[in-house]
C-alpha cells in the first residue's frame, strides 16, 4: 500500500507493509489501518499478523534499517527525520511459533573498553521460547532449550541497523566445546570484508543433563568475538588525542541480561548496572558511539554518545523519589552557594572544595564525582582557561579570575548535578557579559523542555541565542540525565543544535540543561597529560 505525499513540500511518508507469508487464514495477512504525521513524528498502524512485529524505514528501497525493538501490536510511533520516507511492518513470526518471551542481551556499552570495538561488535538479541518442545516438554537438556529459542538479532551493518531472525541453531554453526559452553559460528561479508562471529555462552552447570526446570536468560555468561579477514585500526590515548596506534584482527566484548531477576516484564526497562573500572555506575542501555574520523591516518576527534535504540525510561516514577530528588538538589545548591559567597582572591581551589566538602558532610550527602569517577575531589572548579572538571589544589585565586563551580553529589540512591561561573572582582566587562549570557542561554534552554517536547528543542534554542549574541558553543560536552546515576537517561543532550538528535521529552525524565558558552571555543579538549581530568576549550578562547 502506498501513501501518497501528505504535502508537497513538506515532510511526506510512504508506508509500505511486508505481509505474513502465512496462508492458513486470512487474519494473517499484515494491512495497513492508517498514518498520521506529527511535527516530528510518524504513528503507523495496521491489522493482522503474529507479532512481534520490526518497523523499518528506508529512504529508497535499497536502504532498509530497523527502527527499535519488536513491537508487540499496532500502533506504533516513530520519530519523523528525513523530508521522504518509506515505512515497512515486518512480522517476525508469521507461522505463529513463538511461545513467550525468555529474554534480551546485549553488548556492553559505556565509556570503558575499545571504542570502536564497541562500535563494530553492537549487537543486541531477543529470545523467545517457541510452542513446540523442547519448550513444552516436561524434561530437556539446557543445550537443547537454548538451541531452539526463537532469536531476533539486531546488529549494525555499516550506518544501517539490520535484523534476523529464526532458530538459535539457524544462526550459524553450534558447537559443544566443553560440558558447560553453547558457542555460535557464523560469517558475514566475502573477501577482505568477511567477518567471522563467535557468541559463547558459558553456564554454571552442565548443559547436556535432563533438566525439569526451565534454565534463566541470565544463567549464561555471554561473550561475543569476532576474527576480521583483514587488519582493522585500533585507537589508543596517548594523553592528547586519540590516535591510530596498530591494527586488530579479532576483538570480543560482553553481553549482558537485561533482567537479571526475570520477574515480571520479560523486557523491563533498562536500569544500571556497575561497570568495574573505578566503580563507575553506568547507566544499561544500548548506545550508539560514532567517532568522527580527521586527518590522514585518520583519529578520533571526538565520540557522541546517543541513545538511538530503546526507548527512554523515566528516573522519577513517584512522590517519594520526587522528594528525595528535591533533597539532593536543595543539597547542591546550598554547597554551591557557600563556596561561591566564601570565593576571594588568596586563597586555592582546594581551601574552595573543602568549604562545598563539609556542606554535603553535614547534610549527609556524598561527593558523586568521587564516588562514581574516583575524581580527586569533591567538587569541580575551573578556572580561566579551564572550562569543566579542574581539579582543586593549589592554585591560588586572585582578582579579575573567572571560577566555574562545579557540585554534583548522592543522597539515598538519587543523584543531582548543579553549577554556575562567577568572577571575582574586579572583572573583565566581556567576562561580565559572558556570565549573565551563559545564564540566559540556559533559560532559553529550559523554556524548550516540556513533555512531548524534541530533546534537540533545547540544543536548537541555545544555538539560536548564541549565535545572536556572538558565542560559540563547545560542542562534546552535554547536558545529561541525572537521578538513578550522575550520568542517567537519557544519557548525553546536546546543548547545540545537533540534526542527528531524534528523541522527545517524556515524563519522569530528570535532566540537566547546561549550555557552555564560549567566547571563541568549540570544543574541549584534555589540559595536559599529567592531568587526565581538566578540561580547556579548544581553540584557545581565554
Amino acid at each position: 500500500m502506498i501513501i501518497p505525499p501528505l504535502n508537497r513540500n513538506r515532510f511526506f511518508a510512504w508506508l509500505v507493509l511486508l505481509l505474513a507469508l502465512s496462508p492458513r487464514i486470512s487474519e494473517a495477512q499484515v494491512a495497513a489501518t492508517g498514518l498520521s504525521r506529527g511535527v516530528n513524528s510518524v504513528t503507523l498502524g495496521w491489522q493482522g499478523g503474529q507479532g512481534p512485529f520490526i518497523v523499518e524505514s528506508a529512504g529508497d528501497a535499497s536502504q532498509w534499517s530497523a527502527q527499535g525493538d519488536p513491537i508487540p501490536s499496532s500502533p506504533v510511533t516513530l520519530p519523523g527525520f528525513a523530508s521522504q520516507g518509506m515505512y515497512r511492518i515486518v512480522d517476525l513470526d508469521p507461522e505463529d511459533r513463538h511461545g513467550g518471551a525468555f529474554g534480551l542481551v546485549q553488548t556492553d556499552q559505556g565509556e570503558f573498553g575499545g571504542l570502536l570495538a564497541r562500535h563494530r561488535l553492537k549487537t543486541r538479541l531477543w529470545f523467545y521460547t517457541t510452542k513446540s518442545a523442547p519448550h513444552t516438554s516436561p524434561t530437556f537438556t539446557a543445550a537443547e532449550y537454548f538451541r531452539k529459542l526463537i532469536t531476533v538479532r539486531q546488529s549494525l551493518d555499516q550506518d544501517r541497523v539490520r535484523t534476523w531472525t529464526g532458530p538459535l541453531e539457524s544462526l550459524g554453526t553450534v558447537t559443544t566445546p566443553s560440558s558447560a559452553r553453547l558457542n555460535v559460528t557464523w560469517t558475514e561479508g566475502a573477501g577482505a570484508a568477511r567477518r567471522t562471529f563467535l557468541l559463547s555462552m558459558t553456564f554454571p552447570y552442565p548443559i547436556s543433563v535432563n533438566r525439569t526446570t526451565a534454565p534463566l536468560a541470565s544463567d549464561p555468561r555471554y561473550e561475543l568475538s569476532c576474527t576480521y579477514a583483514s587488519p582493522q585500526p585500533e585507537f589508543d590515548y596517548d594523553g592528547s588525542g586519540m590516535i591510530i596506534s596498530h591494527t586488530t584482527l579479532q576483538e570480543s566484548t560482553a553481553l549482558y541480561q537485561l533482567d537479571p531477576s526475570n520477574g515480571g516484564s520479560p523486557f523491563p526497562a533498562p536500569r544500571q548496572y556497575t561497570v568495574s573500572e573505578r566503580g563507575a555506575r553506568i547507566a544499561l542501555h544500548f548506545i550508539e558511539g560514532v567517532p568522527l574520523l580527521e586527518g590522514s591516518p585518520p583519529f578520533i576527534w571526538k565520540t557522541f554518545i546517543l541513545d538511538r535504540w530503546l526507548s527512554q525510561v523515566s528516573t522519577i516514577t513517584n512522590e517519594a523519589d520526587l522528594e528525595r530528588l528535591k533533597a539532593i538538589g536543595r543539597i547542591c545548591a546550598l554547597a554551591r552557594d557557600a563556596m561561591a559567597d566564601a570565593l576571594q582572591p588568596g586563597m586555592t581551589t582546594l581551601e574552595l572544595d573543602d568549604i562545598g566538602r563539609r556542606i554535603l558532610d553535614e547534610n549527609g550527602a556524598q561527593s558523586a564525582p568521587e564516588v562514581t569517577y574516583d575524581f580527586p575531589g569533591a567538587t569541580c572548579i575551573s578556572v580561566n582557561e579551564e572550562i569543566a572538571h579542574g581539579i582543586p589544589g593549589s592554585r591560588v585565586i586572585v582578582a579579575g579570575d573567572l571560577v566555574n563551580i562545579d557540585v554534583s553529589a548522592v543522597k539515598d540512591g538519587i543523584f543531582a548535578d548543579t553549577g554556575a561561573s562567577y568572577l571575582v572582582p574586579k572583572a573583565n566587562p566581556t567576562l561580565e557579559k559572558l556570565c549573565r549570557d551563559g545564564k540566559r542561554a540556559m533559560w532559553e534552554g529550559i523554556r524548550a523542555v516540556r513533555s512531548g517536547a524534541p530533546l534537540a528543542g533545547i540544543g536548537d534554542a541555545i544555538g539560536a541565542f548564541a549565535r545572536k549574541n556572538g558565542y560559540s558553543l563547545i560542542t562534546n560536552l552535554a547536558s545529561h540525565g541525572v537521578g538513578d546515576s550522575l550520568h542517567d537517561e537519557p544519557g548525553e543532550i546536546p546543548t547545540w543544535p545537533d540534526r542527528s538528535e531524534r528523541r522527545r521529552i517524556q515524563d519522569g525524565l530528570v535532566f540537566t540543561v547546561e549550555p557552555f558558552l564560549s567566547l571563541g571555543g568549540r570544543s574541549a579538549e584534555q589540559k595536559s597529560r599529567k592531568d587526565e581530568w581538566t578540561l580547556i576549550a579548544h581553540p584557545k578562547a581565554f
